[in-house]
């Protein structure tokens, strides 16, 4: 009979920390094992292997745990490192996870959809507690704890309803991200301000918020990727009490408010506060919101200064509501107040879109320095009735030192014959004092006729010059002239008709022949004329400026001509 022996195939053994022949000090863990040599911990049933020499292509020396059913998942975690781009650095998997947090490591939980007790007033409280107690723990108390910067994580929500019912305080350094609008919803059923971002030393149950200082001033907030839904029509969204150097990003904010319902003193999507000119709403970033169904959609009473509002939207939610005013700055300021004393300044408002607004896009009742520049205007100041139905400006400035540069307007459409009634006064799209330009160009056929038709019109709303480029070129002739209408309306200055004074220049320049076989030089002969007309409406009266064109008569070198004008305008008030 054969005999069979079965050898003994053993790997390096030991316990784990004691000590071995290798290195007396440390056990297994110390030894260095050679390349696919293992080693086996007989203590703490834990499996290595030896990851070689780099020259041989291991990315490091030393020995890598295998798993086993004793392996402790984190402490293989601790050796973790950025894989993409090589590098030494490890760290334990805690450290990684604590990068970030999410609300729920909080007790922060959406609503459930389906389970009505999840909508009850209880559970509403317990998330708001639950979403302050978060907000209070990373960021409030690090400000507390001689400003330990180690703890501001950021605060993640995933996506969900988060219902709650009384304001949430957010202080320095919070740091709160969505899943994205309309995936994450924060929904607030309560009164007052939803979120209210105030100074360091406020706590939730302070009966008063102390003043705002340099040291304790809110400061740093990102907030970004989620909606805001408010149930009430008497609430704001954010309020913002001096809050500095911030971005607020990629947030959507609805109401339910609309024209029907009383103008509460709320329903802002967001009001900003000043304590006085140096302690203030200053240098926030206001980037990609979205504002549905507020009466106002940002306001500013106060000495705000340096901010920006860029690439927003102010406009209706589903054509159902309305806003009433897009952006509102400096309303009853009283300057014996502090914080009011001249009103928001140096703010930039730029690419933003100001869609079915009731009033104006942008009114400034005080203050000076800011700037509206590259923003679109559709169906705003007409009280949701169409252009033609048009009784505000796009733009209101009631004060001297604020600009208009390149902003667009639908209401040029005001301007051209066939377009609307002339029964309606064409309302400028930038009322106050203002320099502005409006950038498209209307195009109107030209008939050889020798009395007066009415060619276009233009907006008259205070004393101003205003200045029309042309450009009319035959379409059967060759001839072309470029001209420039200077008029100065003086709406203080009635003539024996009430009407206000008027005077016009026509500078111009001739270039081209008369007719193929007529080989003169000879002008065209157009001729403009202006005049104004009153409307009233109830007890307002306004003014719309009419302008009208002829051939002279005599001259018969523009018989059968057939020409297009071409024509900008722009407006100084």
């Amino acid at each position: 009979m054969a005999v069979v022996q079965i050898s003994r195939i053993q790997i390096r053994r030991g316990k784990k920390d004691g000590p071995k022949q290798d290195d007396p000090e440390t056990g297994w863990t110390g030894v260095k094992l050679a390349s696919a040599e293992m080693a086996w911990c007989v203590d703490s049933q834990q499996l290595y292997i030896g990851n070689g020499e780099t020259s041989e292509g291991a990315p490091r020396i030393g020995n890598t745990e295998i798993l086993t059913a004793k392996s402790n998942l984190f402490d293989i975690a601790s050796k973790y490192g950025y894989s993409r781009v090589h590098t030494d650095v490890r760290r334990t998997l805690q450290q990684r996870l604590d990068e970030r947090v999410n609300a729920e490591s909080f007790g922060v939980v959406p609503v459930v959809s389906g389970d009505s007790s999840i909508s009850t007033i209880t559970d509403q409280t317990i998330r708001t507690e639950a979403i302050q107690d978060a907000i209070n723990r990373l960021y409030l108390d690090s400000v507390q704890d001689e400003g330990n910067p180690n703890i501001r994580a950021v605060l993640e929500f995933g996506p969900g309803i988060y219902e709650f019912n009384t304001p949430i305080y957010i202080h320095s350094f919070t740091h709160i991200v969505g899943a994205g609008p309309k995936r994450t919803i924060f929904k607030y059923t309560g009164t007052g301000s939803a979120f209210i971002l105030t100074n360091d030393d406020t706590y939730v149950d302070d009966s008063s918020v102390p003043l705002s200082t340099a040291d304790n001033q809110c400061k740093s907030v990102i907030l970004k990727n989620f909606s805001i839904q408010l149930d009430s029509n008497n609430a704001n969204a954010l309020l913002l009490d001096s809050v500095k150097d911030s971005e607020f990003s990629n947030i959507e904010l609805f109401s339910s408010w609309h024209e029907e319902i009383v103008p509460y003193a709320n329903s802002k999507a967001i009001d900003m506060l000043a304590t006085d000119e140096l302690i203030t709403c200053s240098n926030n970033l206001f980037n990609n919101l979205r504002i549905f169904n507020f009466r106002i959609g940002i306001n500013a009473q106060g000495d705000i200064n340096s901010n920006t509002i860029q690439n927003c939207t102010f406009s209706t939610k589903d054509n159902t509501n309305s806003l009433e005013v897009g952006i509102n700055f400096g309303e009853s300021i009283n300057i014996s107040l502090r914080g009011q004393k001249y009103g928001p300044r140096n703010n930039v408002i730029t690419d933003c879109i100001f869609n079915r607004i009731g009033k104006q896009g942008i009114k400034i009742y005080n203050g000076t320095g800011n700037v509206s520049s590259q923003n679109r205007f559709t169906m705003v100041g007409d009280q949701y009735g169409g252009n033609d139905n048009a009784k505000y400006g796009n733009i209101e400035f009631d004060v001297d030192g604020n600009m208009t540069s390149q902003d667009l307007s639908d209401r040029h459409q005001l301007s051209a014959p066939g377009t609307i009634s002339y029964a309606t006064p064409y309302i400028s799209e930038v009322i106050g004092k203002s320099n502005y330009s409006n950038s498209f160009t209307n195009t109107i056929d030209l008939q050889y006729i020798t009395a007066p038709v009415k060619l276009f019109r233009l907006p008259v709303s205070r004393p101003c010059h205003l200045e029309v480029e042309y450009l009319y070129q035959s379409t059967n002739q060759r001839r072309l002239r470029r001209g420039k209408l200077s008029i100065v309306v003086n709406t203080n200055d009635l003539g024996t008709s009430g009407l206000p004074k008027l005077e016009m220049i026509d500078d111009y320049d001739y270039f081209g022949l008369g007719m193929l076989d007529q080989f003169t030089y000879e002008d065209v002969h157009l001729i403009f004329s202006a005049s104004i007309r009153k409307y009233t409406i109830g007890l307002v009266n306004s003014y719309t400026m009419e302008l009208r064109y002829k051939y002279d008569g005599e001259n018969t070198q523009s018989l059968g001509d057939q020409a297009k004008l071409t024509y900008t305008y722009k407006i100084l008030s």
